[in-house]
């Protein structure tokens, strides 16, 4: 079976780069990350399926028989953003229990917004499943964000972590931390660069 990687940070950080010299990477691009990176190590431009600009598309794409094969790394770059696009995907498909359209997350009633979003989300770990079954390892890019954590022994604290939804009933972060089988920061605060005296 394929491999199953969350790998977050802050902008600028090489969150793509460093996904490129993963084992035959092929991107779906949720941002504009990838645009003009090249593999540092072989110079090529990075593959990307064209045209994936909706959960839907990213949803047909993952689904696409022979699309991806063992072996290969499919790379969501950003989870993030493909949250956000979730995010419209709930509002246009999900009904509010009274079965009128919302216009926004919030429209369904209190939190009962983010449990379709959780619920919506889960579809698409349920596709990457079937992926990593079939040999092809999954890597997802995303922001990095800070979160309060309840901390039932003392003060509550902030948890940096990938930027995805977290919410005292639903937290769609906690989903994905659960699912990956490795989770990865890169960060330069505790790097020290040591040059020539």
């Amino acid at each position: 079976e394929g491999e199953k990687i969350l790998l977050f940070a802050s902008s600028g950080m090489g969150k793509t780069t460093l996904a490129s010299m993963l084992p035959d990477p092929v991107f779906i691009s949720a941002d504009d990350g990838a645009r003009k990176i090249r593999n540092p190590k072989t110079g090529a431009v990075l593959r990307a399926i064209p045209e994936v600009r909706s959960f839907a598309d990213v949803r047909d794409a993952l689904s696409q028989k022979g699309l991806f094969k063992r072996g290969q790394t499919l790379v969501v770059d950003t989870i993030s953003e493909t949250e956000r696009w979730g995010e419209e995907y709930t509002i246009a498909t999900v009904r509010h229990e009274k079965g009128h359209a919302v216009k926004s997350i919030e429209g369904y009633g209190f939190g009962k917004g983010y449990k379709h979003m959780q619920d919506t989300m889960a579809l698409l770990r349920q596709d990457m499943d079937r992926l990593i079954r079939d040999g092809v390892n999954i890597c997802l890019l995303a922001q990095e964000s800070a979160v309060v954590i309840p901390n039932a022994a003392g003060l509550d604290y902030l948890q940096s972590g990938p930027k995805l939804y977290h919410g005292k009933n639903f937290s769609i972060r906690a989903d994905y931390y659960e699912w990956a089988d490795h989770v990865f920061r890169i960060g330069y605060y505790e790097n020290e660069v040591a040059g020539e005296a």
